[in-house]
């Protein structure tokens, strides 16, 4: 989230820039209004006018009341979905440890070990280890990276 309003003069291209991983193809406002695209998208804001380009994908706006709170309810409804599953209960009841921190986009299976062992040498109570960001080959491949990981037991 960043404040944009009828003075600012911004452009971006949420394709091209994560924002350190933090882009979304979701802009919601405190009036109410949304802009939605299945993928990431360019926009300028500039004389209190936003444009929005992609060429991935069509644009969805609209307004969904008038508060920042009822964009973001109603896009959470026709955008995300609750699928009716309740997560793990791990994920309530233990201790989460993220990669990120550690390797940010390099993780890697001796790295992770490491990381996970020293979890435990250290006192901590062992829990969800969550591996982030870059344990894949590219986007969209669910594979492990067989060059940062083997695919042998790994204990």
């Amino acid at each position: 989230m960043f404040p944009l309003n009828a003075e600012s003069a911004y452009s971006f291209d949420f394709y091209g820039n994560t924002a350190g991983n933090q882009g979304q193809p979701l802009l919601i406002s405190n009036r109410g209004r949304y802009i939605w695209n299945e993928y990431p998208f360019n926009i300028s804001v500039n004389e209190g006018k936003i444009i929005a380009s992609s060429g991935l994908a069509d644009f969805v706006t609209g307004t969904a009341g008038s508060t920042l709170k009822d964009a973001y309810l109603y896009c959470s409804r026709n955008f995300f979905p609750f699928s009716g599953k309740i997560p793990a209960e791990e994920l309530f009841t233990f201790p989460q440890f993220n990669t990120w921190i550690e390797f940010t986009y390099y993780q890697n299976q001796e790295g992770i070990l490491e990381y996970a062992r020293g979890i435990v040498e250290n006192g901590f109570q062992p829990g969800v280890l969550m591996i982030d960001e870059g344990w894949f080959r590219e986007y969209g491949n669910w594979d492990f990276d067989p060059g940062r990981f083997r695919t042998q037991k790994p204990c």
